[in-house]
């Protein structure tokens, strides 16, 4: 990641902040004012620690106080504006119980001729007279009495009305807020979540770029230390006792030791006879040399030789022990094992596994059943009052008529209410 350019992401992001600040200041500025009717709205993010916000600490006294006014003023025009409602819609039934009158009377006309008797009509004249002075009277004592107490006792619900309308209001800008902050917090918990990961992406690979750093470091110091070992070794190389000499030498010199020890080794007479010589020469090194080159040789015939004897004992010993299988193995039908107990042993001990086999399945199946039933009686109520009147069926049924006593008692209430 240290070798990426990581442009793009950072213009991504100054993209996103600052598209995520103008939804910020579109939903909580704008928003706000638009609910709530006002142009001059200054909705800040809740901070429900600060004793001063005000879903915290209510509405100032300037607030309420105004609300009070409002109030008395809603209750001094109620009775007014409500006799005057009611007033409304008696006129607008009477209009619609005259038209539907109208229309009637017009139907009838249609379809039969009017009546000629006089004193008939004066009769019917006179009787929906009657019937209208009694409705006057109906509504004249209903107008005086009833319906200013009822729009008394009305005031007071009017009341009730309002401030569960404003409360209503209040609880649905606020909503409205706490929901739209909830939105906003999610979209800044996801962009720091992309950050701290990019930051712990760049930890690790600085924690590797450490490691490699100090194995770097380690490798330079074993070079160093190789390096200087190899000027040692040049610096006695060197050294003119070890060096060639410029004209060739048939004996060995005193100081130089590894020649000596060289002879040493290879010169197996000196082992042998315990005899030394004066003077120890290449000639006599070389003569070593090629004894034991030719020593060597006669050892690797014969471990040639010693080899393909063991490789045809071993071919011999396996032909035996293949045999000695067949005669072992012939006949087994339980997958290349030994026949060592009876055929009829045999067969009893695997029906015994297969009906083992199948006792355990059945077990696991009676056990995720029982799983099923406790996850289905711990999630449904219902179904758990249903086992439990079971249950009080077939070992406690004058628990049951309790039960269904109390059940009966219950659907009563309820019907009654």
């Amino acid at each position: 990641m240290a070798q990426m350019s990581l442009d793009d992401y950072h213009r991504a992001e100054q993209h996103f902040t600052q598209e995520l600040t103008a939804y910020t200041q579109k939903q909580f500025f704008e928003g706000m004012a638009r609910m709530a009717g006002e142009g001059d709205s200054t909705c800040e993010i809740l901070e429900i620690s600060d004793p001063q916000s005000l879903l915290v600490k209510g509405e100032s006294k300037d607030v309420s106080d105004k609300d009070c006014q409002e109030m008395s003023r809603l209750q001094s025009i109620y009775p007014m504006s409500e006799i005057q409602r009611i007033n409304a819609l008696v006129d607008q039934q009477q209009l619609v119980f005259a038209c539907q009158y109208a229309e009637r009377k017009i139907g009838t006309l249609q379809r039969e001729r009017p009546p000629t008797d006089i004193e008939a009509l004066s009769d019917q004249l006179e009787n929906v007279q009657s019937d209208v002075s009694k409705i006057k009277r109906e509504m004249a004592r209903l107008t005086e009495n009833e319906i200013p107490s009822a729009i008394e006792e009305s005031s007071v619900l009017q009341k009730t009305y309002v401030l569960k309308g404003d409360y209503d209001l209040k609880l649905a800008r606020q909503d409205y807020f706490t929901s739209n902050q909830d939105q906003i917090i999610n979209q800044l918990v996801q962009q720091r979540s992309r950050n701290e990961f990019l930051a712990m992406a760049y930890e690790v690979e600085a924690r590797n770029h450490r490691d490699t750093h100090k194995l770097l470091v380690a490798v330079a110091m074993d070079l160093q230390r190789n390096s200087k070992e190899l000027k040692d070794r040049m610096q006695m190389m060197s050294d003119p006792s070890i060096t060639a000499a410029r004209h060739q030498r048939g004996t060995i010199s005193d100081r130089d030791t590894f020649m000596t020890r060289l002879h040493n080794i290879v010169d197996e007479t000196d082992a042998t006879t315990d005899r030394h010589h004066l003077f120890l020469t290449y000639s006599g090194l070389v003569e070593g040399v090629e004894k034991l080159k030719d020593h060597l040789e006669s050892l690797h015939t014969s471990h040639a030789s010693t080899s393909c004897s063991q490789d045809n004992r071993l071919a011999l010993l396996e032909k035996n022990v293949k045999s000695f299988e067949a005669m072992v193995y012939t006949g087994s039908v339980r997958g290349g094992q030994p026949v060592l107990s009876p055929q009829t042993l045999i067969d009893h001990q695997g029906q015994l596994e297969n009906e083992l086999q199948k006792l355990e399945q059945t077990i696991l199946e009676i056990v995720t059943d029982l799983s099923r039933k406790e996850k289905i009686l711990k999630t449904d109520s219902l179904q758990a009052t249903e086992r439990e009147l079971f249950l009080y069926f077939f070992n406690d049924p004058e628990r049951l008529d309790q039960v269904l006593q109390d059940l009966n008692t219950r659907l009563q209430a309820q019907l009654v209410s």
